[in-house]
């Protein structure tokens, strides 16, 4: 009996996940699909959850780029050590820097997406409270 409840556990995780990314990506399509049809993104129309998710994403999105100079940091202090090193399928640089700088451009990529559509949201949505 415990058995299965711990392959129907895995199951239900995987699915909430698939779920979970799947709603993700949707989200991410309708903000696309509103920013070519209004320049704004897809957000809640009651104020202060607007306020808040737009001020969460910024923070999260300065997070990212923190998270991705870090990384890049680490791989140019590791570079050195992985330019003249050969591993046995060829140069390290290929196995070791390079995923380390695809990975920091991609930290830093959705951290310039987060800060500059939301926190241009934001700031759009306190003009309009001033005003």
């Amino acid at each position: 009996m415990w058995e299965y409840y711990l392959y129907l556990s895995y199951i239900r995780t995987n699915a909430a996940l698939i779920i979970a990314l799947g709603l993700f990506w949707y989200w991410v399509a309708l903000n696309i699909r509103s920013w070519r049809r209004r320049r704004a993104v897809l957000m809640f129309s009651w104020r202060p959850a607007r306020f808040f998710l737009d001020v969460f994403l910024v923070i999260y999105g300065g997070l990212l780029a923190l998270i991705g100079m870090f990384e890049g940091f680490d791989a140019i202090q590791a570079a050195p050590s992985t330019w003249h090193g050969i591993g046995c399928f060829g140069p390290n640089f290929w196995f070791d820097l390079l995923p380390s700088f695809v990975t920091a451009g991609l930290y830093l990529a959705w951290a310039l997406v987060l800060v500059f559509f939301f926190g241009r949201d934001f700031l759009h949505a306190s003009r309009r409270i001033v005003q």
